[in-house]
């Protein structure tokens, strides 16, 4: 499985951040692109963008590492 360029240079960096949104939910930084959290397990979180009808999704395990990115962001 090939995996898009975008994904390629997140996972060479890895620079993400947390920050609150104004109702005081998380929402996870990354290349200046906000998500918000869409699903929560143990061991893995699901991030989607905040801009509706994007595509892009992220994935962190564990302490909230960067495990992956999912699609490109459309807008």
């Amino acid at each position: 499985m090939t995996s898009s360029v975008c994904e390629e240079n997140i996972q060479e960096s890895q620079s993400i951040s947390f920050i609150l949104s104004q109702k005081g939910k998380p929402l996870l930084v990354l290349n200046k692109h906000l998500f918000k959290l869409n699903k929560s397990t143990d061991s893995k979180q699901y991030w989607i963008c905040t801009i509706k009808g994007c595509p892009a999704k992220v994935h962190t395990k564990n302490s909230n590492v960067f495990d992956k990115m999912i699609d490109d962001h459309k807008c």
